[in-house]
């Protein structure tokens, strides 16, 4: 395994830990008694993903390296005023991650026992796509106005944040960052954006 996969591991565990822990949170203060279940059973998931990425590195003995990114999308979730902010907010998240790890799964020369945690997380995740966008359309159709104005900014702030870290991935020294980096541009006109069917009504 190089240098650059343990980094990348060690992020992807890190990303996994702190939306458990946002989801967590909402878990707690959510009064309605679906949302408490469903953001509970996510919560207990991500976590889960932390470990399943902090193991590959354990089983081989390799570090589990401390990462603080300080310009993310998750570096924002101070901004969230409540829990259909939070819910758009983390579906937008979703989305991209599925979307990013479908690319850097086909990387030639990914580290088996990567690939093979990350097949097994990929399929986890339709779930949690799956149950938060039917929750915001039920409430969209009930009359929530809410829900488009949140999927315009954080829509529009993710793909910022996304593509500057691309960006930085595929200008980097390092070449394995930098081949990841310039196979997910070369992929990103296939991301099909699925948050804006929310405009569409």
């Amino acid at each position: 395994m190089t240098e650059s996969e343990i980094i990348l591991i060690s992020r992807y565990s890190a990303a996994e830990l702190a939306g458990s822990i946002l989801l967590g949170k909402y878990a707690r203060s959510t009064k309605k008694n679906y949302l408490r279940s469903q953001l509970t059973w996510q919560c207990y998931e991500e976590a889960e993903h932390a470990w399943k990425w902090a193991k590959i590195l354990h089983d081989q003995s390799l570090p589990l390296l401390e990462i603080h990114d300080k310009n993310e999308y998750f570096s924002y979730a101070s901004e969230l005023k409540n829990e259909i902010e939070f819910l758009v907010f983390a579906h937008i998240y979703e989305l991209r991650a599925d979307f990013h790890l479908k690319t850097h799964i086909t990387l030639p020369s990914l580290d088996p026992s990567f690939k093979k945690t990350m097949q097994r997380i990929i399929e986890d995740e339709d779930q949690h796509l799956d149950w938060i966008a039917i929750y915001l359309k039920k409430i969209q159709k009930e009359g929530n106005k809410e829900v488009v104005a949140y999927i315009k900014k954080w829509g529009k702030f993710e793909n910022k944040t996304y593509i500057d870290y691309i960006s930085q991935l595929a200008s980097s020294d390092d070449k394995y960052f930098r081949q990841l980096g310039e196979l997910i541009e070369k992929n990103l006109s296939n991301y099909e954006f699925s948050w804006k069917k929310f405009l569409q009504d």
